[in-house]
């Protein structure tokens, strides 16, 4: 028995290894979440869809647009960015979606059956993240949406179908470990071999499109990296992809100011996450970045963006503290600011999905932290539940930025004040941030059944067409 118990611990111990941690407590959710979604789908949405609902039961933007038209909402009903987006008011960018279809026409470049084949064998792979599915999403819809064209002469701009989150699923260096004790990844391996496999794969695209790739200049491209290193995916490739098309990516992070600075790890870590990332705000579109068939049914079904749902729980974060250095160094200050208050932190790793969703319907604000990267899909399931997300990531370019003021509807705390977090929040009109954050609530969800007027795809592509706007 004390055998046992002594091998039990050691097997133990090394799971919570960092590396071998994520990959056991990522499998365990995918597991839990898809039995979730399979419960969700029987459930339905109940009494609380709203009218002319989409296929969750969500309010469609284009009801809103409608009424605004008329003058049942108001022309600054949603809370944009209006020095960066251009659009005086709400009914300017409702008639910018209603032209987008004939402005922006994107002809996908035909991909070599082999490439086809290995694509669609990694699609059957799961994936522990809710934000990688997006990748297959946007391409899906580029290749047959609203805004496919099957003629590349009568194209505004040609996709590259190439596809890094699934190359990611093929690499064989990413399940092999450099150090099995201890958990740990090659990374340097797989990234290498990522970037090599994708330059061959843009090179066989390239060969069979020939007419079609020189028809348009580089800027006139348009790429996708939905992978954690961002556009370095792309640094064994041809300069015109890496440097010249627009690309769509998941990781949005910005350079971070005098580099030279970084004295330790994290500091370094964090300035190499940055670089490989290597987003511009002014050449590039950042991924909403979290897609799901049964959350925002379930948020119907809930009744969370009610206003007579109760919120108890002032502020929530669950996680895992082996998500990155930024998270051991701001917890122990938050658990201190907690103190007599009514939060509920946990850092232990996932909750069971449905204690998870009840806590994010209760939950006023819900802290977003940056875990391995900036970017993660909890950014996603917070807002989806109409949670006020208070962010904590330095350096995170937010998706569709560009169009909405985040600050009217989220709070940001730079990580060197989280201890100022409590006196934050109670200068914060929290039931103005709520109800702004319910407004544009339907501009941050994908539909499965095909993209719809407004939703996360459509803005997408109205940031993809603004990039393209300055190609000359």
């Amino acid at each position: 028995m004390v055998t046992f118990a002594c091998v039990k611990n050691d097997l133990y111990a090394n799971m919570r290894t960092p590396e071998v941690y994520k990959v056991v407590d990522a499998a365990r959710g995918t597991v839990r979440w898809a039995i979730e979604e399979r419960v969700s789908a029987w459930n339905g949405v109940g009494a609380h869809a709203a009218k002319f609902p989409d296929e969750f039961g969500l309010r469609r933007v284009q009801s809103m647009c409608d009424e605004i038209a008329v003058g049942s909402l108001s022309a600054t009903y949603w809370p944009l960015n209006v020095n960066s987006s251009g659009f005086s008011d709400s009914r300017a960018l409702c008639e910018a979606l209603n032209d987008l279809p004939g402005t922006l026409r994107l002809y996908t470049l035909k991909t070599p059956r082999v490439t086809r084949l290995k694509y669609a064998f990694a699609e059957k792979i799961p994936t522990f993240n809710r934000g990688y599915g997006v990748e297959t999403y946007i391409a899906r819809e580029i290749e047959r949406g609203p805004f496919a064209t099957r003629s590349f002469k009568d194209a505004t701009a040609i996709f590259i179908p190439v596809r890094p989150y699934l190359q990611r699923l093929l690499t064989a260096e990413a399940y092999v470990m450099a150090g099995p004790a201890k958990g740990s990844n090659n990374n340097a391996a797989i990234r290498q071999a990522i970037r090599d496999r994708l330059s061959r794969d843009i090179e066989r695209v390239k060969a069979i499109n020939a007419e079609a790739w020189t028809s348009k200049q580089k800027c006139a491209r348009v790429v996708m990296t939905n992978i954690d290193v961002g556009l370095s995916a792309f640094d064994s490739s041809d300069d015109e992809v890496r440097h010249g098309a627009v690309v769509i990516t998941g990781n949005s992070e910005l350079p971070i100011q005098n580099p030279e600075d970084a004295k330790d790890d994290e500091a370094r870590a964090r300035r190499a996450n940055a670089v490989q990332a290597g987003f511009d705000p002014a050449r590039h579109v950042a991924i909403w970045f979290g897609i799901s068939s049964h959350l925002p049914r379930e948020v119907v079904r809930m009744g969370a963006l009610k206003s007579t749902n109760v919120r108890t729980i002032e502020v929530s974060f669950r996680g895992s503290m082996h998500r990155g250095g930024v998270r051991r160094v701001v917890f122990p200050t938050l658990k201190q600011a907690e103190a007599g208050r009514g939060w509920d932190l946990s850092t232990s790793g996932q909750d069971k999905p449905r204690d998870y969703m009840t806590m994010l319907s209760k939950s006023k604000y819900c802290l977003y932290v940056y875990g391995d990267r900036a970017h993660t899909a909890r950014l996603y399931d917070i807002i989806t539940f109409g949670c006020v997300p208070v962010i904590v990531a330095d350096g995170y370019d937010l998706p569709f930025s560009w169009l909405f003021d985040w600050s009217k509807f989220s709070v940001r705390v730079l990580e060197d004040d989280v201890a100022t977090l409590p006196s934050i929040l109670d200068r914060a009109d929290y039931d103005s941030l709520r109800r702004e954050l319910v407004k544009v609530h339907s501009f941050f969800q994908y539909h499965n059944r095909g993209s719809i007027f407004g939703d996360a795809f459509w803005i997408t592509m109205l940031g993809v067409r603004r990039q393209l706007a300055k190609c000359t």
